[in-house]
């Protein structure tokens, strides 16, 4: 949904004596360790600890390896292959287990887990054919694969070989799309699964609290579980994308879910909405999103806020607004120029590149271009 990011660079293991620990002698990682706060996490906010616990756990359930130093890279890298030959083939958890932000996430991998056979029988029985944009299956899954790991980076988790290289998404995706080319899906798929699988386990490790961490993703300041959330949205496209391909029907996701990507969408448009176009710098926009998963949003350059009476379930009520000069809304709503009102789904299928600005359904009242630049900003999200 956004733009390049820039890796942080690696941090210096702090000395040890010969039993392990940091000098003068200490053996509780995180406390009152130099260059690390209250919970374990460096100057680059990596939970350096909560990487080991998490891919330990991936190991086995009986490993007591938490008290590894951190960083350990004979360690990390002993973790990482088990975890990488293991994580594929485990239960994920349950959306619940999950702090809201992450569970719309979890939801949409384990709705491509379960088009995993399907997938592969299809592949086996009539080989690889293009999918969308020039790409066939293995590529999306690499796809996947690739800004995943560019999430699982920001949120200081470590990503092994198969994740590829690059700080930014072209890149990232043609590195991992190489790796697997001409292979059958399943190869890149075991691998998004077990990365998946990791990213889910994480979340529910550091729960609402880690979500609330302030990140650095693609270039854009973001708390850690906006990263999760727009790993949902994309991993939902790309699902479409392969449902489509195997002849079989798109899947909307939960109507919650809906609303949170919807509430995502219109929180970047500010990222997108001079691009190109000064005209509107200023200007401001109601989007009303109808249907399941809706709400009112007021949207302008500074971002986005979400107005009392959201539409969150079927048949929910909008909030009446004037069509004429979109007035009535009170002092603090004076300066809107447009109100533009189409479907929640539809809006998510805009911002993910699988929806065209003129051909949406929507209806603008007031300013139409000014409606019409608030939908182009939207399609401006969209990532490959």
């Amino acid at each position: 949904m956004i733009g390049s990011w820039q890796p942080s660079p690696g941090s210096s293991e702090p000395d040890r004596d010969e039993q392990g620990r940091d000098e003068p002698g200490r053996d509780e990682p995180g406390r009152d360790e130099p260059g690390r706060d209250e919970q374990g996490r460096d100057e680059q906010g990596r939970d350096e600890q909560g990487v080991t616990r998490l891919l330990a756990d991936l190991v086995t359930e009986d490993a007591d390896l938490t008290s590894a130093p951190p960083g350990h890279p004979q360690l990390r890298a002993a973790i990482l292959v088990a975890a990488r030959l293991r994580a594929a083939d485990w239960p994920l958890p349950d959306p619940a287990e999950l702090p809201p932000a992450a569970a719309p996430y979890l939801r949409q991998v384990c709705e491509l887990s379960e088009l995993i056979p399907t997938l592969l029988a299809h592949s086996a029985r009539s080989g690889q054919t293009t999918v969308v944009d020039g790409w066939n299956a293995t590529d999306v899954v690499a796809h996947l694969v690739a800004v995943d790991a560019l999430a699982a980076e920001s949120l200081g988790l470590p990503t092994p070989e198969e994740t590829g290289v690059g700080s930014d998404v072209p890149t990232r995706t043609a590195s991992v799309q190489r790796a697997f080319e001409g292979a059958p899906p399943a190869e890149a798929l075991r691998v998004w699964r077990a990365q998946a699988a990791a990213l889910a386990r994480h979340t529910r490790a550091v729960g609402v609290a880690g979500m609330d961490r302030e990140v650095s993703y693609l270039g854009i300041a973001m708390s850690a579980g906006d990263v999760v959330l727009d790993r949902a949205f994309e991993t939902w496209i790309h699902g479409d994308d392969l449902r489509v391909g195997l002849g079989l029907a798109p899947r909307d996701p939960a109507v919650g879910d809906v609303h949170r990507m919807s509430d995502l969408g219109a929180r970047m448009l500010r990222h997108t909405w001079s691009l190109g176009d000064d005209e509107y710098a200023a200007a401001e926009v109601l989007l009303e999103l109808t249907g399941p998963g809706g709400g009112t949003w007021r949207v302008g350059s500074d971002g986005a806020a979400q107005l009392p009476g959201a539409a969150l379930l079927p048949g929910a009520a909008l909030p009446e607004v004037a069509a004429a000069g979109v007035g009535g809304l009170g002092p603090r709503e004076t300066g809107i120029g447009a109100r533009v009102v189409l479907e929640a789904i539809e809006f998510c299928r805009l911002a993910g590149g699988r929806a065209l600005p003129d051909r949406v359904p929507h209806t603008v009242h007031g300013n139409r271009r000014l409606g019409e630049h608030l939908l182009a900003a939207a399609a401006l999200l969209a990532r490959p």
